[in-house]
């Protein structure tokens, strides 16, 4: 092989897409949508993609995102916000992946230290996993990792509801069947007034878990590169004209993205965000879709990972490689970090 690395930019995403969707399993973090949103919606940030030619055929590309803190330190992710996925992608044709991987990988390791980069991070794609090998020998090592779980959604069953309800735990069966009993209207919205409810109780709900709630600007953002109906929906569960629970998904491929779940307080108990979700994964398994995707759960949160697996998900974890470039970094408070790079992984802090 006649092998080159080229730096591509936001200017070239048709064709970091193009191998992002010719990949074997691609989620949505990675195709040109999704970047897009993230270099709209977090501050500071521009792409660099290493991208690997094959004489004049692309065979591997390694979407990253650079963050700029205002004293001139730079960060690194593949990618950013929230745990996505990022990586080397490669097409399910290519006949030497660790090989390519490999030679990526190599190339972020060039750019970290030609940028003068802090830290670098990448968050492999749990259904196209990294081969580890190939990072160590780069010098990245795993820092850390979430459980990725999935739902199968039963497109194809004579009976999808049915389907549905036998991967449910008993106990998750009860409590949508309890959800039910409330009588909520299910209906999918694109007003601003329900996008705006969302947000406000996502907020609230976030804040008083002492977490980084998503912004009414970042939702925005999100929406304007996943339109609703189309690329994305919101539902919203009503008792008596009030709302009561919101979910807010992504459409990708055949993947349905679990992105912003909220409900009232008042109805957190009488399980009226269970029943949402059972309704939205019907729908949508009756639309097609052939996969729920929870993301990832941090291995601490046992309530969320049981919440997430009695409705039938499969574990599938991903790690997280990381190169540390200037140790002085783990001097900073995670507060001071979290303000000079949003939305960034920066590295592991103690426990």
């Amino acid at each position: 092989m006649s092998l080159r690395v080229d730096v591509l930019g936001s200017e070239s995403l048709d064709e970091i897409d193009r191998i992002h969707q010719a990949s074997t399993q691609p989620l949505v973090y990675g195709c040109a949508r999704y970047i897009k949103f993230l270099l709209s919606a977090l501050p500071n940030v521009h792409l660099l993609c290493p991208t690997l030619w094959d004489g004049d055929t692309v065979i591997g590309t390694l979407p990253l995102l650079e963050q700029t803190a205002t004293d001139g330190l730079t960060l690194l992710n593949s990618l950013p916000f929230f745990g996505s996925h990022g990586g080397p992608c490669w097409p399910s044709t290519a006949k030497d992946p660790v090989a390519i991987q490999a030679r990526l990988l190599q190339a972020v390791n060039e750019i970290a230290e030609e940028r003068g980069a802090i830290s670098l991070t990448i968050v492999e794609n749990p259904l196209q996993p990294m081969d580890a090998a190939a990072a160590q020998a780069q010098g990245l090592v795993i820092i850390d990792d979430r459980i990725g779980q999935f739902t199968p959604l039963p497109h194809d069953a004579p009976d999808i509801e049915a389907a549905l309800f036998d991967s449910y735990h008993v106990k998750t069966r009860n409590a949508v069947r309890k959800g039910q009993k409330l009588g909520q209207s299910f209906e999918r919205h694109t007003d601003n007034a329900a996008l705006d409810w969302l947000q406000r109780v996502h907020e609230d709900t976030i804040a008083a878990k002492g977490g980084v709630p998503k912004s009414r600007s970042v939702f925005a953002e999100l929406l304007a590169q996943f339109p609703l109906d189309s690329h994305a929906r919101l539902y919203i569960g009503t008792c008596n004209g009030t709302p009561a629970s919101g979910l807010l998904v992504l459409l990708f491929d055949d993947t349905v993205e679990y992105f912003t779940p909220v409900v009232d307080e008042h109805y957190k108990d009488l399980q009226a965000l269970s029943a949402l979700i059972h309704h939205t994964m019907l729908e949508t398994a009756r639309d097609g879709y052939r996969r729920w995707n929870w993301g990832g759960t941090w291995r601490s949160q046992e309530g969320v990972y049981r919440f997430k697996n009695r409705f039938g998900a499969h574990d599938l974890p991903y790690r997280y490689f990381h190169r540390l470039l200037n140790a002085s970094l783990t001097n900073e408070p995670p507060e001071s970090l979290r303000a000079r790079f949003p939305y960034f992984y920066t590295f592991k802090y103690p426990l």
